[in-house]
């Protein structure tokens, strides 16, 4: 026997789903998988950026309201080099390729 389940959201319910803990480690283990994709497609010369992978979360205030936030970031001093290309290099484009990686098998 199927059990249907409706609800009516409105504001205050959402912005207090958006800010709660469960929401936070969800949007945590979402920033590990893309944080680990990005360390397995990485270049590696001397090993530091495969290494400077770093996840992130927090609240922050966007759209008017506080809400939970992860971001994936790489801390190497030439990462935006590896990431995006420079004058000597072609862009890897890493953490790109990672999140495509994952939005295609999530």
């Amino acid at each position: 026997m199927a059990v249907t389940v409706t609800f009516k959201a409105n504001r205050s319910g959402i912005r207090q789903i958006a800010r709660s803990p469960e929401v936070l480690r969800l949007l945590e283990k979402r920033a590990d998988r893309v944080r680990d994709a990005a360390v397995a497609l990485a270049p590696v010369e001397s090993g530091t950026y495969k290494r400077s992978f770093k996840t992130y979360s927090f609240l922050t205030q966007y759209g008017g309201f506080q809400r939970g936030m992860a971001t994936v970031v790489n801390e190497a001093p030439y990462a935006a080099a590896v990431e995006f290309g420079n004058a000597r290099r072609r862009g890897e484009h890493v953490l790109a390729r990672a999140l495509a990686s994952l939005a295609v098998t999530s």
